[in-house]
């Protein structure tokens, strides 16, 4: 596309900069510096500050700057701390199953004994009973 087509495509049907680009296989940059040497696109100067307002906006600008930076380090400090506590919970939840696991093994063998000593006494039980039966 020549300049003027693109020149053309800008003003009469606002196609956008990054449109114009894609279609000529080029950067936006070099659409805009056609567009700025015809006249089109007016380049915008960047005002300079003030020395006192440049001064104000660096104290400003360090401040905020160096909030960021205590929240950031507030965020990882609270996310180590998060990961502590739940490694310590963690291990105590392992303790606390692993002495579960022990009292249950201990609580089915002392099922077991009663119900071997059951059968025991039912069966004493039943010698005497056939013993007394059979007098």
């Amino acid at each position: 596309m020549n300049t003027s087509e693109i020149i053309d495509r800008y003003q009469r049907r606002h196609t956008s900069i990054k449109v114009l680009a894609e279609l000529n296989a080029c950067s936006t940059k070099e659409i805009k510096d056609i567009l700025s040497e015809a006249g089109v696109l007016q380049v915008k100067v960047k005002p300079k500050l003030p020395d006192r307002l440049a001064a104000a906006y660096k104290v400003v600008r360090k401040d905020i700057e160096e909030e960021i930076l205590v929240h950031k380090n507030a965020a990882v400090v609270e996310k180590m701390e998060m990961s502590e506590e739940r490694d310590k919970l963690k291990s105590q939840f392992r303790e606390l199953l692993q002495q579960y696991k022990e009292i249950e093994s201990i609580r089915k063998q002392n099922i077991q004994v009663h119900k071997d000593a059951v059968e025991a006494l039912e069966k004493e039980l039943k010698e005497v009973e056939d013993y007394v039966s059979n007098l």
